[in-house]
């Protein structure tokens, strides 16, 4: 009974954490959004101002700029839930194991990281987890041959320009449910069924058979030892991960002539730390098939 107990105050604290940290992580995207759109390229190139005023866009940029540092403070905050969130999962399963050496009944074990697995699956689904950007600072256009004819005459002139702080020519973050709509919306069905189905929806199948299986051990269903038992090498969840990694380090070193950026935020990291606990559930669970029964 003390053991549900803790199960039930670990999951609505997880839930409450997770709550705020997709919030955060849905505020911080949308703020990075608007700030990478302030300072578009096509706003930029086609503002009067930038060409004929450059100490008033100096000025204007100096102020655009300070909202970095307000985007840095958001960042952090979200780094800091993550922290929370783990150092939550360690305590939940720190206590755990001490009833388990007490009552030694594997199933808890499994019952423990399975439950933590639940509690990072929410925000690792819905919170970003990668963002990319390709910017340039203090962009210096070299000189620009303009022809024109001015009463009858071809006048040739060269412009040389130079653009005072971030110039964004791309910024894209999503988190797995948003790419999966995206994909959809682009009617990408192969691409978007595939990551809904190995991604989504085989984790929550994993995690319900998961329960099911632990607290009815007696329950024969080839469906559900499926998920629990082998279904680990067909999710493709980890794979993602992985996959997203690369193209976060494919990304970061990329040589296009302009500079650009890639940051993992804390949606990848939950949706790791789910693959982890995951996969250990179901090898406590293979392994100690027999004594569950018998708990």
């Amino acid at each position: 009974m003390r053991t549900l107990f803790i199960h039930i105050v670990f999951l609505l604290l997880a839930a409450s954490i997770n709550y705020q940290l997709i919030q955060h992580g849905m505020a911080y995207r949308e703020s990075k959004a608007a700030y990478a759109e302030k300072l578009n390229y096509r706003q930029r190139l086609l503002d009067p101002q930038e060409w004929l005023d450059q100490e008033a866009m100096r000025t204007k940029m100096v102020k655009i700029e300070a909202e970095a540092e307000q985007l840095n403070q958001l960042r952090k905050t979200g780094m800091l839930y993550l922290y929370l969130q783990l150092l939550l999962i360690l305590l939940y399963l720190g206590v755990v194991y001490l009833f388990y050496r007490r009552v030694k009944k594997v199933k808890l074990l499994v019952i423990a990281f399975i439950t933590a697995a639940l509690a990072c699956l929410p925000a690792g689904l819905f919170s970003p987890m990668l963002e990319i950007a390709a910017a340039e600072h203090d962009l210096d256009i070299g000189d620009i041959p303009i022809n024109a004819r001015v009463l009858g005459m071809n006048v040739q002139v060269e412009v040389r320009q130079q653009f005072y702080g971030d110039m964004y020519f791309y910024y894209q973050s999503k988190s797995i449910v948003e790419l999966i709509q995206l994909l959809f919306r682009q009617h990408n069905w192969l691409v978007g069924s595939a990551i809904l189905l190995f991604s989504v929806l085989f984790p929550i199948g994993k995690i319900l058979s998961t329960y099911l299986l632990v607290l009815r051990p007696d329950t024969k269903n080839r469906v559900l030892s499926f998920f629990v038992e082998k279904s680990g090498k067909w999710s493709m969840a980890d794979v993602f991960v992985v996959a997203v990694f690369l193209a976060y380090l494919a990304f970061s070193n990329i040589q296009a002539g302009i500079s650009t950026q890639s940051s993992t935020l804390p949606g990848l990291f939950f949706f790791l730390i789910y693959c982890l606990l995951s996969i250990t559930a179901s090898t406590y669970y293979a392994s100690a098939k027999r004594q569950i029964s018998s708990d």
